[in-house]
């Protein structure tokens, strides 16, 4: 009986422990869920804040933010979830009223959660940017670099949008494509991060940079996968100004030591270690902004002729795209190379360009042919068709050693008649890979090889039959055996050949990378 009853007793216990315990649960319910309702209550307040100082408040921070005079918007609203933000729709940016700085699809500002008792109290922790348009002259531009360089930034995130960078009259001259930028503080490190992916005349890009806020140093690397382009860049400003920037292209290094002029404005860039295609090369430049303007001499001691001559598809579209008829590019190159290895012809050269709103002079470009002469640019054009590049040249031979390019050329004696001066044509098509030759003119006498005609050369033989087809038809004097003797000479020979082509762009590539280098 005994046993009975407190087998009963336990029972009874374990059934008051039993409703503790689910009295506990659903007390421990009831409690989470009125905190969360409160919780839900406190992040509602923000929603009965003034809408008058809200709006004011949200175009005060963007007016900071881009440095701007005006910003006008459809209409915002206040969200909980899935983090407390105001959405704003349609978005204008101004500066002084009339310049357009940006239009944007969608803002979502992402406000701190500390204290929404504090009445019209905003915090603005993230801002995220949908679909934006970003006009960028040279003003906005500097900025820009300046509100980054800042010491309070907004943790900025932008998707989808565009760089079109314009000139003072809102035109555009380029346009970068948004795919992802961040823009946000590093409180363990005291940097200021941006990262950009991108791209720009169909090439991906990615960028990074960063700024030390003690030291006020910077860090920017740029990335172009698809072309195996890379550029470097530390800025050291306590070092009155100074800057060391990297390019690497292809087997292509360029180390520059970077001053900055202040009185003048001005970028003074001087070479440091820079090797192309595994040869050291000096050069000096300056750069002005405003008004655009550089000046660049390059010296190359030695460079093996394969190494020298490129041009690619890229390079086509760049130039396309970009350079000529650009009236924003002006400025001077010149390129010299002391000693061309292993070509059968050219020796030495000093390139000459000039820049003038995009129309490019090449005129007094000079490329020695050793003890024989020199080949000299009279003139040249660049036809741009369908964004198809052709390059014409109007160039002069002037002959100095008649018995060295008998021998070069191996010209029967019968053939050899004195000529001291050729005129031509020639015409470089990058996206067949040819160079033509055409309008042979001897103007002592006043012959002309090839007249409205061209002829693309294959390898040297067929240049040196080229050549020789030019004595044979060459109306002039007979050196042979010492005597001079008058020949006329009739016989005409028009042989036709299939060619790829012969290429002439140690500019492009030193154009690209100080374009690279200034970006």
């Amino acid at each position: 009986m005994k046993k009975i009853q407190l087998y009963k007793f336990k029972n009874l216990l374990s059934k008051i422990e039993f409703i503790k315990e689910k009295i506990t649960i659903n007390n421990s319910i009831i409690v989470g869920f009125g905190l969360f309702c409160l919780y839900i209550i406190y992040l509602s307040i923000p929603s009965f804040y003034n809408q008058k100082l809200v709006k004011d408040k949200i175009k005060l921070e963007i007016n900071r933010i881009y440095n701007s005079d005006s910003v006008s918007f459809e209409k915002f609203n206040y969200s909980i979830f899935p983090r407390p933000h105001y959405k704003i729709n349609n978005v204008i940016i101004y500066k002084e009223k009339t310049n357009k700085l940006a239009e944007i699809k969608k803002i979502s500002l992402q406000i701190s959660q500390k204290n929404f008792f504090i009445k019209n109290n905003i915090k603005i922790k993230k801002i995220q940017i949908i679909g934006g348009n970003f006009y960028l002259n040279y003003k906005s531009y500097i900025d820009l670099k300046n509100y980054i360089k800042s010491k309070k930034i907004q943790y900025i995130q932008i998707k989808k949008g565009n760089f079109f960078f314009v000139d003072n009259n809102f035109t555009t001259i380029a346009i970068a494509v948004i795919n992802n930028i961040n823009l946000k503080y590093n409180k363990n490190k005291n940097l200021n991060e941006f990262f950009y992916k991108g791209q720009i005349y169909n090439l991906p890009f990615k960028i990074k940079y960063n700024f030390d806020l003690y030291k006020k140093e910077a860090d920017l690397i740029l990335n172009f996968k698809k072309i195996n382009l890379n550029f470097k860049n530390k800025s050291r400003y306590y070092q009155s100004n100074k800057f060391i920037n990297e390019i690497q292209f292809l087997r292509t290094k360029f180390n520059s030591l970077i001053n900055y002029d202040k009185e003048n404005k001005a970028y003074i860039i001087k070479s440091k270690d820079s090797i192309i295609q595994q040869t050291e090369i000096d050069y000096l430049g300056k750069v002005n902004f405003d008004p655009f303007f550089f000046s660049f001499k390059f010296n190359i001691d030695k460079i093996d002729q394969k190494k020298l001559f490129f041009l690619n598809y890229f390079f086509e579209k760049f130039i396309s795209n970009y350079l000529v008829n650009n009236p924003y590019i002006n400025g001077d190159l010149e390129i010299n190379i002391k000693n061309i290895k292993k070509h059968n012809l050219f020796t030495d050269s000093k390139i000459k360009v000039n820049i003038n709103r995009g129309e490019f002079d090449l005129s007094n470009t000079i490329i020695r042919m050793g003890s024989v002469g020199e080949l000299k640019i009279l003139s040249n054009k660049i036809i741009n068709q369908n964004n198809k590049i052709e390059l014409l040249f109007n160039a002069s031979v002037k002959i100095e050693n008649q018995k060295k390019i008998f021998k070069k050329f191996l010209i029967p004696k019968k053939n050899r008649k004195k000529i001291k001066n050729i005129i031509l044509n020639i015409k470089l098509i990058p996206s067949s890979n040819e160079v033509l030759f055409g309008d042979f003119y001897i103007e002592s006498n006043k012959f002309n090889f090839l007249k409205d005609e061209d002829i693309s050369i294959d390898s040297w033989q067929e240049f040196r039959n080229l050549v020789n087809d030019l004595y044979l038809n060459y109306k002039g004097w007979v050196i042979f055996f010492g005597l001079t003797i008058l020949l006329y000479s009739f016989s005409f020979i028009n042989p036709v050949f299939n060619v790829s082509y012969f290429n002439v762009v140690l500019f492009f590539k030193a154009f690209f990378a100080i374009f690279a280098a200034l970006s």
